[in-house]
């Protein structure tokens, strides 16, 4: 708790006023939510692990080009770096889409759409990854007879990752669209009342809650899943 400063006050007069401190620590701010219930737990565990193996992918890309490898080739190993980060960043968005959607499970109205979302992010920056090592491998060989042989690999692969983030962005709108928020909004009906059934890692299974949440969540299923395939 914050202490103001006592007062002086004068001699024989009147008593100083003390500042009135500043009311202690302050609360902390908003940040996410824990998780409510094991689908949560497990999918934010989940999402955790995923997002730490990205992020050391991501290191081990930005010491590559410090490496020398193929006989000094730098373009090979700068682009080699870039792919295995780009890769990294692609595993580390699929973690944080994992524990923002289905680690909010109950928290949020669509779980599922939250983490589908992230999807289309994912291949686009595996795309661009794999278009980062295509970049690399066409300069294997500069100046050597193998040179036409390795161009012509590398532009191959740049190529492919061209098709890979085209479909990363095709996959995003897709995963965007009116009748895939109504299918995972139908998902979500069922996951998350059954979710709330299960209860916390403190808390076992009530049968009788989940037997009725199945069956509120089968009916959900089924209203739902029409108006998704009529979005479609």
């Amino acid at each position: 708790p914050g202490g103001g400063n006592p007062g002086g006050g004068d001699p024989g007069g009147n008593p100083g006023g003390g500042d009135p401190g500043d009311g202690g620590n302050n609360p902390g701010g908003g940040g996410t939510p824990a998780p409510t219930n094991a689908v949560g737990a497990v999918s934010t565990g989940a999402g955790n692990i995923i997002t730490a193996v990205g992020g050391t992918l991501s290191g081990v890309g930005a010491q590559l080009p410090a490496t020398t490898i193929l006989g000094g080739t730098s373009g090979l190993t700068d682009s080699l770096g870039n792919a295995v980060e780009g890769l990294g960043g692609a595993v580390t968005t699929l973690g944080n889409g994992v524990k923002d959607g289905l680690g909010q499970t109950g928290n949020i109205a669509d779980p599922l759409g939250t983490t589908t979302d992230s999807l289309g992010n994912v291949v686009t920056q595996v795309g661009g990854a794999v278009n980062d090592l295509g970049g690399g491998v066409a300069t294997v060989g500069a100046g050597t007879p193998i040179m036409p042989i390795t161009a012509g690999l590398g532009g191959v692969v740049s190529t492919t990752g061209d098709l890979v983030e085209g479909i990363g962005g095709k996959l995003g709108d897709a995963l965007n669209s009116s009748g895939a928020n109504s299918l995972t909004k139908a998902l979500d009906d069922v996951v998350t009342p059954l979710a709330g059934a299960l209860g916390d890692s403190g808390s076992p299974i009530t049968s009788g809650n989940l037997v009725a949440a199945a069956g509120n969540a089968a009916g959900g299923l089924v209203g739902g899943g029409s108006t998704a395939v009529a979005g479609l």
